[in-house]
């Protein structure tokens, strides 16, 4: 199996992480939400090579969502999901035929994934071609 590493050379630092806090308004909240969300990313990364502590749950759903964790009730999202699979031909009457019409879904629009690290490095040499003069 072919395995693409992807490997940074400088932690991100408290001092770059807070430069959101400069800008005023939405801009700044993006970047603080931006920075906070790339914080925990690096922080993952370090738990998984073992160069960190592990990263709490509430933690990595604020960085995703923005607010704190709550308790889930799913039934007007699992209703909402039925209307919307019925919608497309996809029935289902209850929890087990609502998983498979979900599947059924995905499968019928599943895109295929690039083939491995060679894939990507083509999409990164056809980039790099495509911006010719405008690199720095």
């Amino acid at each position: 199996m072919l395995t693409c590493v992807l490997s940074m050379s400088v932690a991100p630092s408290s001092r770059s992480v807070k430069q959101g806090e400069r800008i005023r308004g939405l801009g700044g909240a993006y970047l603080d939400g931006l920075a906070l969300c790339l914080q925990v990313m690096w922080d993952l990364a370090m738990e998984i090579l073992g160069k960190g502590d592990p990263v709490p749950y509430a933690k990595c759903y604020r960085a995703s969502t923005g607010r704190a964790p709550e308790p889930s009730d799913p039934a007007a999202s699992r209703a909402l999901a039925a209307e919307l699979l019925a919608r497309e031909g996809y029935s289902a009457s209850d929890d087990d035929t609502l998983l498979a019409a979900v599947d059924a879904w995905r499968r019928d629009r599943k895109v295929p994934a690039l083939y491995g690290c060679r894939g990507l490095v083509d999409i990164v040499s056809i980039g790099h071609e495509l911006s010719g003069g405008n690199r720095v």
